[in-house]
C-alpha cells in the first residue's frame, strides 16, 4: 500500500497524558465499616487519598457525605455527633488537579438517642408510708 512502511503501533505510546486520577487511591481508616454509634456520640471521621505520589491530596479536595444527612465534612480527619438515627452510607469524594473523582464508602449505623427523663429514687426505701406532711431528708 501506498505510504505504509510496515511498521506497527504496540499501542504503547498514545501520546495522552494519564489521568490525576488513575493511580489515585482513596482510603478510610476511621470509622470501622458497620460500626454502631448513638446519635449524641461524636464519631471520629478520618481517610485520605494519595495521587499516585507521596504528596496527599489537600484537606478541601476530600469531601464525606452520607446518603442521610448530605455533606457531613472537608479534609482527612474531623469529629461530627448528631447524624440521624439509622444506616449511613458514608461516602469519602477525592477529587483531582483535573477536576475527576474516586470515592470510596462505609456503612455505619446510628442509634436514636434516648428520649424522655429517666427518674432514680433511691430514698426512702420502696414500701415506706409518707405523709404529705413529713420532712423527707
Amino acid at each position: 500500500m501506498a505510504g505504509c512502511s510496515g511498521a506497527t503501533d504496540s499501542g504503547a505510546s498514545t501520546g495522552e497524558t494519564p489521568s490525576p486520577t488513575a493511580n489515585l487511591t482513596v482510603e478510610i481508616t476511621s470509622p470501622p465499616d458497620g460500626a454502631g454509634f448513638d446519635q449524641d456520640a461524636p464519631i471520629t471521621f478520618e481517610g485520605g487519598a494519595m495521587p499516585g505520589s507521596s504528596i496527599p491530596l489537600p484537606e478541601e479536595n476530600l469531601t464525606w457525605t452520607s446518603d442521610r444527612d448530605g455533606t457531613i465534612g472537608v479534609g482527612s480527619v474531623f469529629r461530627r455527633s448528631g447524624l440521624s438515627p439509622g444506616t449511613h452510607t458514608i461516602t469519602l469524594t477525592a477529587t483531582a488537579s483535573d477536576g475527576q473523582q474516586k470515592q470510596v464508602r462505609r456503612q455505619i449505623t446510628i442509634r436514636p438517642a434516648p428520649t424522655g427523663v429517666t427518674v432514680v429514687i433511691t430514698f426512702p426505701p420502696a414500701g415506706t408510708r409518707i405523709k404529705s406532711y413529713d420532712l423527707i431528708r
